[in-house]
């Protein structure tokens, strides 16, 4: 049984203010000053960010190691289209045994759960694709990179529900009030209250209605995408919880918000673009995509927000982290050139 202490612990809550405090976060003892969050040119974090500079650092980190990206991207969808593939084998039985009662509730679950399950997976190798992307600007990529997210699968799925229920709530809370007074609107003044030429006249219906909305709807997800583009990076390099990474990942974009949001609609074509030439394209565009969004992390939270066990040098190889610094309260150890 999951305890609620737990959960509190998972979402950075405090259990004694309750569910909905977000101010009783706790602090992170590796987080530089709050004022590093607030954006401008304080310290090296949230120095500064550029579109161009983006897309330039993007190429430049694909180029220096395509191989990594470039197989990391073919594991990403191998992996991705198995578990697929899984599910549907599993609606596919399920789909020939049957009406009863029984197997009508074993397919609502399989449904609910099995999606989520998907949409977990995706996510959590989504995460491992950003981190590759990041390290790609920092030559220390590797394959391993992918599978980054699993070292704290909790925390990246209890981020990746909250993300996606605010793309699909807000969408619809911004959306359903606009349709219903741009439809009010099209039918009092340019029909004269004649709600049936709103049927048979489609080319309005599709241009005055559903591609507003469409559009409409792209733009708001390319702005959330953008305010909480360094959840992921602040969850697996800085170990913070769910509710800390989306809180100061909204703070840290807030001065950039407007070009984030550019940033991710212009990556997205790049994505698009490769992905619908013939699939071969995704090869290049995939990793592509990720190494910009890299680069825009590494611009919002500088590099030294990466704090792990193991530090690598630009060459590739592994080195150990260096010792402690030395204290009165503790004898030096022996030196082996002593």
């Amino acid at each position: 049984m999951v305890r609620p202490g737990f959960l509190l612990h998972l979402f950075g809550l405090n259990a004694a203010s309750g569910a909905g405090a977000l101010a009783g976060m706790e602090d992170d003892v590796y987080a530089p000053p709050d004022s590093a969050f607030e954006g401008g040119d304080r310290g090296n974090y949230g120095a500064g960010f550029s579109v161009l500079k983006s897309f330039s650092e993007g190429a430049s980190g694909f180029r220096r190691d395509p191989a990594s990206a470039i197989i990391g991207t073919i594991l990403f969808v191998v992996l991705m289209g198995a578990a697929y593939f899984v599910l549907f084998v599993m609606f596919g039985v399920f789909a020939e045994s049957g009406d009863s009662t029984p197997v009508l509730i074993g397919f609502s679950f399989l449904i609910i759960f099995g999606s989520a399950s998907l949409y977990i997976l995706y996510r959590t190798m989504q995460s491992g694709m950003q981190m590759l992307g990041m390290n790609l600007i920092r030559n220390t990529s590797r394959i391993e990179d992918l599978f980054s997210g699993f070292l704290r699968i909790w925390r990246i799925s209890g981020s990746a529900l909250f993300i996606y229920f605010v793309q699909v709530l807000v969408p619809i809370l911004v959306l359903t009030p606009l349709i219903f007074l741009l439809a009010f609107l099209a039918g009092s003044e340019m029909f004269g209250d004649d709600w049936d030429q709103l049927e048979s006249d489609p080319t309005f219906v599709t241009l005055g209605l559903v591609l507003p909305g469409f559009l409409l709807v792209l733009a708001l997800k390319a702005y959330l995408d953008g305010r909480l583009l360094l959840v992921f990076p602040l969850i697996l390099e800085r170990n913070l919880r769910v509710f800390e990474a989306i809180t100061k990942s909204w703070r840290m974009t807030a001065p950039h918000h407007l070009w984030l949001t550019v940033l991710v609609m212009l990556n997205e074509l790049v994505f698009w673009a490769g992905a619908l030439c013939c699939g071969i394209g995704a090869v290049i565009s995939v990793p592509l995509h990720y190494a910009v969004f890299g680069s825009a992390s590494i611009q919002l939270l500088g590099d030294a927000t990466a704090h792990t066990d193991v530090v690598r040098d630009s060459s590739g190889p592994t080195v150990p982290s260096p010792p402690p610094p030395f204290t009165e309260n503790e004898p030096p150890s022996a030196s082996p050139y002593s």
